[in-house]
């Protein structure tokens, strides 16, 4: 975010969760609400997992 986006953008839990949730949405090409639990309902599996499966810094 630059310094002139900031001013514009006050950062609030409002301008987070909107944002969150556009990026949440783009990403999985599914309308996602603020109170949408994405884990249980098996939309994503984790949003911290490593390309091996796994958490980063986990090994087994």
């Amino acid at each position: 975010m630059t310094e002139q986006t900031a001013a514009n953008s006050p950062l609030t839990a409002e301008a987070i969760e909107s944002a969150l949730t556009g990026y949440l949405s783009e990403k999985t090409r599914t309308e996602i609400e603020p109170g949408d639990d994405i884990f249980a309902s098996g939309l994503v599996s984790s949003m911290f997992t490593h390309a091996t499966g796994r958490p980063p810094g986990v090994d087994l």
